[in-house]
């Protein structure tokens, strides 16, 4: 077993433990390293955030086709996607750097919320609440103005819906959920005809 310090300055011990994989509606389980913490507490999110970093430096677990995230429990989430997908990702990253430019766009960004961490397709963000996001560590525990989530088959609108909260809960201003046609809903603290903040993307998405 591997020991290591934490951010917190506590003793991490890596271990194993079970993670979900989730494959065509069905969730089966593979083995993955979890951090046993010893000593001081840390913080939820931070406990998030060094578990990523645990998953990050785990070589079985690199260059997966599939989306990684965790739950509150720090267990992997691996999450199928059709050809679809990425094509969409892409539209939606050139659809905000046409309509919103001179601004921050990235196509899946990893961030700490308190039910682990999430991976928001296509986020927007400014230089001002880049600087701010770096401050809280890796991955970011304070989300971008903007988090975008391509909804697919794989990807239902139910959890759709918990992840928009909890981009919110970390200080998105808007989420936005696309479906597989392109078209765009807009949510603040409640649904939107329009974005606030990147006002000239349409709700049709230009089409794709």
């Amino acid at each position: 077993m591997q020991r290591r310090w934490g951010p917190t300055g506590c003793r991490v011990e890596y271990g194993f433990c079970q993670a979900e994989r989730r494959v065509e509606g069905r969730e089966r389980l593979c083995e993955a390293p979890q951090p046993i913490r010893t000593g001081a507490m840390p913080t939820p999110l931070v406990k998030q955030q060094a578990r990523w970093k645990a998953i990050a430096e785990e070589s079985s677990l690199q260059d997966l086709p599939y989306k990684v995230e965790t739950n509150d429990r720090g267990q992997i989430l691996l999450s199928p996607h059709s050809n679809r997908h990425p094509r969409l990702k892409t539209h939606l990253f050139l659809l905000l750097q046409t309509h919103v430019p001179d601004r921050v766009v990235s196509v899946e960004y990893a961030l700490a919320t308190p039910k682990g961490i999430k991976d928001p397709d296509v986020v927007w963000m400014s230089s001002e609440r880049e600087a701010k996001m770096r401050d809280t560590g890796d991955p970011a525990s304070l989300a971008p103005e903007i988090c975008i989530e391509a909804i697919s088959s794989s990807n239902a609108a139910e959890e759709t819906e918990r992840k928009r909260g909890l981009y919110r809960d970390i200080g998105a201003d808007e989420v936005w959920a696309v479906d597989e046609n392109g078209r765009i809903r807009f949510f603040g603290t409640e649904e939107l005809g329009a974005s606030r903040i990147a006002r000239a993307c349409p709700p049709e998405g230009d089409g794709q």
